[in-house]
């Protein structure tokens, strides 16, 4: 033998890395087997779903058994948030984007978060002056204000 790794989970991540998602699945499932407490057991298990794409319930079961785990794995919490958003489960994505942003609010998505909502903000403040302004010049003619009334 001596060619490549020996333990399951050593194995999951060698065809990982090298690309070979099924096989990888099939390790990290017997690794999972061995030992289902372990935290990085899971969440290879979730690296590999993930690229493969193909069964979502699986993916959102792993993830969420990474944050039992590990309450304090932010990669989990914001993927989690990223799947319910992306299935439209806006509450229960609310509610791991909370988990995320509390874990690390220095994370750049929050930032770029924060800087799309101020720019949507003075957006609307924008385009809420402009039809004030519109609605007072229509206002100023229906009355005859202005210039030349008496």
């Amino acid at each position: 033998m001596g060619r490549g790794p020996q333990d399951p989970f050593s194995r999951a991540k060698y065809h990982f890395e090298a690309g070979r998602l099924e096989a990888a699945l099939e390790q990290v499932q017997e690794a999972l087997r061995i030992n289902p407490d372990k935290h990085e057991n899971h969440a290879l298990h979730a690296k590999i779903l993930d690229a493969l794409g193909t069964d979502h319930r699986a993916l959102v079961g792993a993830l969420e058994q990474c944050l039992a785990l590990d309450k304090k794995d932010f990669d989990s919490a914001f993927r989690l948030a990223q799947v319910y958003q992306e299935r439209g489960m806006h509450t229960r994505a609310t509610r791991y984007w909370e988990w995320a942003y509390a874990l690390n609010p220095q994370h750049p998505y929050f930032a770029q978060e924060k800087t799309g909502a101020k720019d949507k903000v003075l957006e609307t403040a924008q385009d809420i002056t402009g039809s004030l302004h519109g609605m007072l010049e229509g206002a100023k003619g229906l009355f005859k204000f202005g210039k030349g009334s008496k």
